[in-house]
């Protein structure tokens, strides 16, 4: 990937990215990581918060837009 590329999807990611932080930081959340599958996964991008108490919170979001939660690996939530 060339400089020009990267910064060219950096500018279409800033907007959503800057939302994400203040979701995070109105949340009360420290620490959020994220991952975006391109292609060839069944989940396309997830978010992942671990608490003061180590429990894990997931929230998996499928191509087809249907959204998963779970916690401590337990799925607890599911909306098409």
């Amino acid at each position: 990937m060339k400089r020009e590329e990267w910064m060219s999807i950096s500018e279409k990611m800033r907007k959503p990215l800057q939302e994400l932080s203040m979701i995070c930081s109105q949340a009360g959340l420290d620490i959020l990581s994220i991952g975006v599958y391109g292609s060839g996964e069944c989940f396309s991008a997830f978010a992942t918060f671990i608490d003061d108490d180590d429990d894990q919170f997931t929230a998996k979001i499928r191509k087809d837009g249907t959204m998963r939660l779970d916690e401590n690996c337990d799925e607890f939530y599911l909306s098409k």
